[in-house]
């Protein structure tokens, strides 16, 4: 589908309705640009700094990798994605608002991605769930899971994710202008929105996407639920409620990103072996940005059973 990126709305309070001589304001101040763009980018760095820090140190040691490591690694990938295209998010949500001057391949890449990355998250936290579960009451059948499954399953998850996720959504959403002053939803929307014609479509594939999002109990994707169902609901067309439209969107993406940087962190603190590793990495890494020669800890080969219990 082509995407109308020639939208001539202005983010100034100067466009009057054809209907009304109520001026268009927008929903938001330069203060929640600048905020928003603080908490945003801060959150791009942590981000990206822990969920790489995470891979590395995956990657390094071989002895700490098991079934669950594979999802680790793989989430922490999903969360890297995330991270690199949130500052697409922020431009949507506040220069880019009433005008995507950027290609519309930028506002089709932002959708695509973030809505395959919530199909991959949501997808491996049920999978990773449902082994922690079987390792914990049946271990004796758990250790007869080969690590090959875990490594096969988490492809099948990002073929599901990019196929269901990343495909459709790349042609369903597009930027164009929106009008302001209509009793339609998407009225409120930001300029790079999904394309109405296609609205219906969404719908189905949303109570699908939602349902799973469900069943992951992540910090994050409680308040994005809460958002889908508000945004794709009739509501009065008031400044109240585009100003609440506004910051509820922009308000449940910062706490996505915020339980994105904190799963690394969720990592370490639910595993003592990955903790382990993680201060063997980062000390040798510090010996040699210093160039000095640490005395490296050995740790000590665990068997399966043991590594269920990490």
């Amino acid at each position: 589908m082509d995407v109308d990126v020639n939208i001539n709305a202005s983010s100034t309070p100067s466009v009057l309705s054809s209907t009304t001589m109520e001026p268009y304001t927008r929903p938001f101040s330069s203060t929640a640009i600048w905020v928003s763009a603080i908490f945003l980018f801060s959150m791009l760095v942590i981000g990206m700094a822990l969920n790489i820090l995470t891979m590395c140190v995956i990657l390094k040691y071989k002895k700490l990798r098991n079934l669950f490591v594979y999802f680790i690694f793989s989430l922490c990938v999903s969360d890297l994605v995330s991270a690199l295209i949130s500052p697409l998010f922020w431009y949507r949500r506040t220069v880019g608002f009433d005008h995507w001057a950027a290609p519309g391949f930028f506002c089709k890449l932002y959708w695509a991605a973030d809505l395959m990355t919530s199909f991959a998250t949501a997808l491996h936290i049920v999978s990773f769930g449902t082994f922690r579960l079987i390792s914990i009451r049946y271990p004796h059948f758990f250790t007869t899971i080969s690590n090959k499954i875990g490594v096969v399953l988490v492809i099948i998850i990002w073929i599901v994710s990019f196929t269901c996720g990343f495909i459709p959504y790349f042609v369903w959403f597009g930027a164009r202008k929106r009008d302001r002053y209509s009793d339609s939803p998407d009225a409120r929307w930001p300029a790079c929105t999904i394309n109405m014609e296609w609205q219906r479509l969404k719908e189905r594939q949303a109570v699908l996407q939602l349902s799973l999002i469900v069943l992951s109990f992540l910090f994050g994707y409680i308040p994005f639920t809460a958002y889908e169902f508000w945004s794709v609901q009739d509501h009065e067309h008031t400044d109240y409620i585009r100003s609440f439209d506004y910051y509820f969107g922009l308000i449940e993406y910062i706490l996505l990103r915020l339980s994105e940087c904190m799963n690394p962190i969720f990592y370490n603190l639910g595993s003592s072996k990955m903790r382990r590793y993680t201060r063997r990495f980062v000390r040798d890494l510090l010996d040699k940005l210093t160039g000095t020669n640490g005395i490296r800890t050995r740790v000590p080969s665990e068997s399966r059973t043991e590594s269920i219990r990490t």
